[in-house]
């Protein structure tokens, strides 16, 4: 039984015992004390009481059991130490910025990995938290650490969010397969029905040439597809039939892989076909082995752009393999285990054309175990893959109704041909290679088809060979047409020579149709550029969604000629409207947004009232940036809450609205992943072009903040931060209300200049009030502590005078006289040092003050040096001291000064040489120089280091440490201001070890020439 179960068991034999003697409404604080004891030690959670630097100094017997180690161990040390927290460096750093956090009295909660089940040999996860706690002056004196283990609920939370995101994947695969296979159809239609459509409307109603070849190809595409979907579906139904014959599969093979030989040698790539005879035929489905083989090739030419394809056969004990091995780019590491998998694509992968089901590696999977054989797969990214097929030997593996008699076996032409026509699509008739990317010049490149130039350029987006064709048939009659075979290269040809519209297909490789038009619209130069979006997705859901992205508009596939060139020509239409309209507004914003900043300007100078101030400043920005203007304002003054101290509209209709607006201030506990939340925490500037009702639901605090958000109706919004100096002071928010207009990045650097003239301007507001209170707070303190001090003083100097003048005929001990007479006038010395102290501390309030005013006289500098030098002999400090003081004066002029205050300057600079001369001589000289009196006083002490002296006349500051030296670093500042105040001028000369020299120079006309007299205050000085 280790000291913690003691614990718990001694202090309920004692709560027993109160409880017993304890009556209802009458508990002793010992029962009260004892009780919470036991509750916390007897409780399952952890609990812990640390004090405001992180020393543990109580911990329950649960957390001392689940450590195991005993209470001395973990009790007085600092808590990062304890045995909880050895289970890694990160866990100790991040308790101690924990600690640090609650310290402020931030209330801390995390998960952490801690060392705290098997007798601290386990580690099991706690939901940690740390609470401060506070005194009555609200200062943290304490911190409660509590911790519940979570380790068991943490596990199944993670085993939950696997299957969901097991099945959100299913879910998202099943989707992706839905449109590529709409995809897939659609296109090819597209191009049918287009073709025929041209075809029916011309005098002839005959299709031929280029027609005729595009409706041919698409034909055969879409029997491909039908083609793959069955063979799908009957895998997926158990119904494929299979018939095996002997098969010379190496010939077989290798007639396979050379028709595809014209297609990839004309992609600038290698074809190496290594198939030599094999020993005995191979039993296989010469039907389903032709789709192997041929979507293995299409899969590899796919995806490879430089370099070679090989596709080899060998004979092995037992097996033959198939070999299809490419340069391509490679599958990366964590996605190899999936692609076999049915719908799973590789996001990202850099491919020909994004085309495609994701089907077809999981059909050639199912197809090689129907004959028997398996399907491997190894790759790396940028170096290639290869895929391998093992076959069995012989028939014995196959049941014997399957299996036919030999024949002469050759590919299907047809079946063949798909695959091949489907291929070609991924790169131009002309076959040129491009030298960048492997890909043909005709695809890749932008190329351009001159019409009337005068009607508007079109960009083209389309990774379809045929499609491109098309729609450059379509558009070149009437425009300048320029193509581009994937998003990558539009996004390039669209930035050089920015297009009156681009029309682009959705599914690209790369960057695709929606990629594309965020990155348009990112760009000043192509943001206003009108974006028509073509895509397979039907349905009046996916016509919204595709608006949603900002398109302008969104054809879907298939669609007629007519309503292309229709919906082209007025978008060009429409954009040139809005260019010129564009092109006004932004000329005479040009030349009101200065003028708005210069009175802003203006507005925020007349007053440090800066609540009042921003308020006015938001009433200038409607309607120039906004039509509504909201500010708020962290007051620091109300626990660090925001509160919104203006609120400006332009439509008078507004005014309801506003005044509900005024309850709703952002808060710095919203989620972090809104945009005004996001401004607060990160103090960087917002823009959302578009405000959707979604976000209004995510901003909205509550119900009824939505009702009001709704009812300012707004379309686009900017927030910018008002912060200086790292500091964040509040925010501006500007909405805009009319429609057919959203806020632009230009509007966006006005926001942010007039936000940062607006953050200086509380910055100077908020320093000039601090500053003000501090000095007001500063002088108090300094006022009524001189005079506290002050009071007992003169009392205490009468008696000890008394006592010295009567310690003759009170003391009896002649002996002992001489050592009392010694100790009285050490009394005496210190209470006159304690004296001066006090009278400084008094000049530093009167100073600051400005009430400290001098008296003049005439008056001898020589006669007040050694009138403090005597003084200084008689009290025993020069004695004390060690030094020999040597004064060096003549008969100097008298100079019109105020004999208080320069006996008060040569005081503090003989004690100064005195304190820290190390009993070394001390030279004062006093000199005539015309109309000039110089002193000089110079120790041979430890000196001034050189970056010491630029602030040893500051207040309160100090050379030396405090540790060996008194004072309060008030005696040279003092100084300083009674010399200047006599026009007058103090310095110092100094080397370290060697000593100090201290001058002072005083006009014998004293400060009357110059009309001073008093001190400066304390701001001035």
């Amino acid at each position: 039984m280790d000291d913690s179960e003691d614990h718990l068991l001694w202090d309920t034999e004692l709560l027993k015992q109160e409880l017993a003697r304890a009556s209802p409404g009458r508990e002793s604080g010992l029962m009260r004390l004892l009780a919470a004891r036991v509750a916390m030690n007897g409780a399952f959670q952890f609990f812990g009481l640390l004090d405001a630097h992180g020393t543990s100094w109580e911990s329950n017997h649960t957390s001392i059991r689940g450590a195991g180690v005993e209470r001395r161990e973990v009790h007085g040390v600092p808590f990062w130490d304890c045995r909880w927290w050895q289970g890694s460096p990160e866990t100790q750093e991040r308790l101690k910025d924990a600690v640090r956090r609650a310290a402020r009295g931030e209330f801390v909660r995390y998960d952490v990995e801690v060392l705290g089940g098997n007798e601290g040999e386990k580690i099991i996860t706690l939901d940690f938290n740390l609470n401060p706690v506070k005194d009555r002056q609200g200062k943290v004196v304490f911190m409660i650490a509590e911790g519940r283990d979570v380790t068991e609920q943490r596990r199944l939370e993670r085993e939950v969010a696997r299957h969901r995101d097991e099945l959100a994947t299913l879910d998202r695969l099943k989707t992706e397969f839905v449109a590529n296979v709409s995809h897939e159809f659609r296109t090819p239609l597209t191009l049918i029905l287009g073709r025929v459509e041209d075809a029916l409307s011309s005098p002839a109603k005959s299709l031929g040439g280029d027609g005729l070849a595009a409706v041919h190809r698409n034909t055969l595409r879409l029997l491909r597809l039908v083609n793959t979907l069955l063979d799908f579906s009957r895998i997926e139904a158990g119904r494929l039939q299979t018939s095996f014959a002997p098969t010379d599969l190496a010939r077989f093979t290798a007639e396979l892989a050379s028709s595809f030989r014209s297609l990839i040698e004309g992609a600038g790539l290698s074809l190496v076909v290594d198939c030599p005879p094999l020993p005995e035929p191979v039993y296989v489905d010469t039907a389903q082995w032709e789709k192997v083989v041929m979507n293995l090739l299409s899969n590899a030419f796919k995806f490879t752009f430089d370099g070679e394809i090989a596709v080899s056969l060998r004979a092995h004990p037992g097996h033959v393999e198939l070999t299809v091995r490419d340069t391509g780019t490679g599958i990366p590491a964590e996605e190899l285990p999936r692609i076999f998998e049915r719908f799973h694509r590789v996001h990202g992968a850099r491919s020909r054309s994004i085309e495609g089901t994701g089907i077809g590696l999981s059909l050639v999977q199912e197809l090689v175990k129907a004959q028997g054989g398996s399907l491997r797969a190894s790759s790396a990214v940028g170096q290639g893959s290869t895929f391998t097929v093992t076959i069995p030997r012989g028939r014995a593996h196959l049941a014997p109704e399957r299996v036919a008699a030999a024949a002469e076996q050759a590919p299907s032409a047809a079946s063949a041909r798909l695959h091949v026509i489907e291929a070609s699509q991924w790169s131009s008739r002309g076959r040129e290679r491009e030298a960048d990317g492997g890909l043909d010049a005709r695809a890749a490149a932008p190329e351009q088809r001159s019409g009337q130039d005068g009607e508007g350029r079109i960009l083209v987006a389309d990774d379809n060979a045929d499609m491109r064709e098309y729609l450059l048939h379509l558009l070149a009659p009437r425009w300048s047409v320029e193509v581009a075979a994937d998003g990558r290269a539009a996004l390039e040809a669209a930035l050089a020579r920015p297009p009156d519209l681009v029309v682009s297909d959705v599914m690209m490789p790369g960057l695709d149709g929606v990629a594309l038009l965020r990155e348009l619209r990112a760009d000043p130069r192509t943001s206003m550029v009108p974006v028509v979006l073509v895509s397979a997705r039907a349905g009046e859901d996916a016509v919204v969604e595709g608006l949603d992205t900002g398109a302008d508009d969104y054809l879907v596939k298939p669609f007629s000629p007519r309503e292309l060139l229709a919906r082209v020509r007025t978008q060009i239409e429409m954009a040139r409207m809005r260019r010129r309209a564009a092109e006004a507004a932004e000329r005479e914003r040009a030349q009101e947004l200065p003028r708005f900043l210069d009175a802003a300007s203006v507005v925020l100078a007349e007053s440090l009232d800066y609540s009042t101030t921003l308020a006015r400043v938001a009433q200038l920005a409607v309607p120039v940036l906004a039509d509504f203007c909201l500010v708020d304002a962290l007051d620091d003054e109300e626990d660090g809450n925001f509160r919104r101290v203006g609120v400006a509209y332009s439509d008078p209709s507004h005014a309801a609205v506003a005044e509900e607006a005024k309850r709703f201030a952002p808060k710095l506990d919203g989620n972090p992943e809104h945009p005004p939340t996001r401004v607060l925490i990160e103090q960087k500037s917002v823009i959302v072009e578009q405000f959707t009702d979604e976000q209004m639901r995510a901003i909205a605090q509550n119900d009824d903040h939505l009702r009001v958000i709704r009812a300012i109706g707004g379309r686009s919004f900017m927030c910018v931060p008002l912060a200086r100096r790292g500091r964040l002071f509040g925010t501006l928010t500007f909405i805009l209300v009319r429609p057919g207009r959203s806020y632009s990045r230009a509007d966006l650097a006005a926001a942010e200049e007039l936000g940062r003239r607006c953050a200086l301007a509380v910055d100077n507001a908020r320093l000039y009030r601090d500053a003000q209170s501090a000095i007001a707070l500063r002088d108090e303190f300094l006022s009524i502590a001189s005079h506290e001090l002050k009071t007992p003083l003169t009392p205490l100097a009468l008696q000890i005078q008394t006592l010295m003048r009567r310690a003759p005929e009170l003391c009896h001990d002649r002996e002992r006289l001489p050592w009392l007479m010694d100790r009285l006038g050490l009394v005496r010395r210190q209470g006159e040092r304690l004296k001066r102290l006090v009278d400084n501390l008094l000049d530093i309030s009167r100073i600051s003050a400005g009430r400290l005013a001098l008296e003049l006289e005439p008056v001898r500098l020589s006669e007040i040096v050694r009138q403090v030098v005597s003084r200084f002999q008689e009290g025993g400090e020069i004695a004390e001291s060690g030094s020999r003081v040597t004064v060096s004066a003549g008969d100097d002029a008298a100079g019109s000064w105020d004999r208080v205050r320069l006996e008060q300057v040569v005081d503090n600079l003989v004690s100064n040489a005195l304190k820290y001369g190390q009993g070394n001589p001390i030279e004062i000289d006093v000199a005539s120089m015309g109309s000039m009196v110089v002193l000089t006083i110079a120790d041979h002490g430890i000196g001034i280091a050189s970056e010491h002296l630029g602030r040893i006349f500051g207040r309160f500051e100090r050379a030396v440490s405090a540790r060996h030296y008194g004072g309060l670093g008030m005696g040279l500042y003092i100084s300083r201001q009674v010399v200047e105040a006599l026009d007058g001028s103090i310095e110092v000369s100094s080397v370290l070890g060697a000593g100090s020299t201290f001058k002072v120079t005083l006009p014998l006309a004293g400060p009357r020439a110059s009309g001073s007299r008093g001190l400066p205050d304390f701001e001035s000085a």
